[in-house]
């Protein structure tokens, strides 16, 4: 479970500070977690606080009982808007070469190929900047889920994709939630309605 205790944070602007959580609370546990609200209510920022790249003003956030630097970032499995693939390179590279930093060459080996078969790619040899967004944003899920992360966060992975992709890695999520925590912002009604839990921001920002 990832425990949200207290949280403060915001942004300076001309040198004024500016809120957007105040002692903010929430659990997110083992399951798909949807985080819902209007465009720049906070869904973003709160997911860069759970994976550790900003620090709160105030407040902690727990992981499974320990603090960050105890749990690991490299615990963490990421997907965002935009694939952040680097195009040079195929797209077996793309994702073997993150495999290569948690497993030996030939688990990394299979692992990658198991993972782009199970996000419906064959074109193994194809350069990233060659393939479809769809295509890129499957390549994208397996990258992340090649270390076998505890925790999965999504940002708007849906945004681009037409609805046949948009089913395929909601499967695929659905099948890794059994076992991790996946934490999604989305305005997507598809995977809300997945969603063992959804938390609307704004809502719950107007009460604290």
């Amino acid at each position: 479970m990832i425990c949200v205790d207290k949280l403060t944070h915001g942004y300076y602007r001309n040198g004024e500070r500016n809120e957007i959580y105040s002692n903010f609370s929430e659990k997110f546990e083992i399951g798909i977690n949807g985080l819902v609200g209007p465009s720049g209510c906070g869904k973003s920022t709160l997911l860069s606080l759970i994976m550790g790249l900003q620090q709160p003003w105030s407040g902690h956030i727990d992981y499974f009982g320990k603090t960050i630097h105890d749990f690991g970032t490299h615990k963490f499995g990421y997907v965002g808007q935009e694939s952040e693939l680097i195009e040079q390179l195929t797209v077996f590279e793309n994702v073997y070469w993150r495999a290569l930093l948690f497993f030996p060459e030939k688990e990394a080996y299979q692992r990658t190929t198991y993972l782009l078969q199970k996000c419906g790619l064959d074109s193994f040899n194809a350069k990233s900047e060659n393939i479809s967004g769809g295509q890129k944003q499957r390549v994208a899920l397996a990258r992340a889920l090649v270390s076998d992360p505890e925790v999965i966060i999504c940002d708007e992975i849906s945004a681009h994709l037409d609805l046949e992709t948009s089913r395929n890695i909601l499967d695929l999520l659905r099948q890794e939630a059994e076992s991790k925590i996946i934490i999604l912002a989305t305005h997507d009604p598809l995977y809300i309605d997945s969603c063992k839990k959804v938390v609307n921001i704004a809502k719950k920002l107007e009460k604290s």
